[in-house]
């Protein structure tokens, strides 16, 4: 199969092992504040889809792009994953999000330091068990310990990104919600 990217990923950025993570995206130059790092392109699939069987490989690597709609890797093969679908969480992010699908930097990013976003910019109300409470990696200094789907409704995080939800989440804060 000929790997095709469905995605435009910044030149400036490069996938590494990771000692905690498997793999990541990393800065190989420097990234000014504002800057467009990736913008995706993938599979749509809805909730239901998603939690078939079949596509649990790539699910863990999907975000949502909509209530319901996930954005997702064309293949099952993680070697073969391209954009954001390489970027890992922290709680302490350097990217965001301007859009659905167009992650930008929220800071000037030095090389070899890791692209990460804070997964409660785009997933909300995740309805598979071991996503309630995954376990966070990051060991920031603002580390929650654990990723839920509602952790965009905390008032902290909304301040801290604010401009940088993506749309679906960003029209759920401007409704009260």
């Amino acid at each position: 199969m000929v790997n095709i990217n469905i995605s435009w990923v910044n030149p400036k950025i490069e996938i590494k092992k990771t000692q905690k993570t498997g793999i990541g995206s990393f800065a190989k130059e420097f990234i000014k504040k504002g800057e467009i790092l990736i913008v995706q392109g993938g599979r749509i699939m809805t909730g239901e889809e998603l939690n078939k069987p079949i596509f649990e490989p790539i699910w863990y690597h999907a975000f949502q792009v909509e209530k319901n709609f996930y954005i997702c890797p064309l293949d099952f093969k993680k070697e073969e994953f391209d954009g954001i679908f390489n970027v890992n969480h922290s709680c302490d992010p350097t990217c965001g999000f301007k859009g659905q699908i167009t992650m930008v930097s929220m800071k000037d990013i030095n090389p070899g330091e890791q692209i990460t976003f804070d997964y409660a910019m785009t997933d909300v109300g995740i309805d598979k068990e071991d996503w309630k409470d995954m376990e966070c990696l990051c060991k920031s200094k603002n580390c929650r310990r654990y990723v839920r789907g509602d952790d965009w409704k905390i008032p902290e995080l909304r301040k801290k990104y604010k401009g940088y939800f993506s749309t679906h989440i960003q029209k759920l804060i401007d409704k009260g919600q």
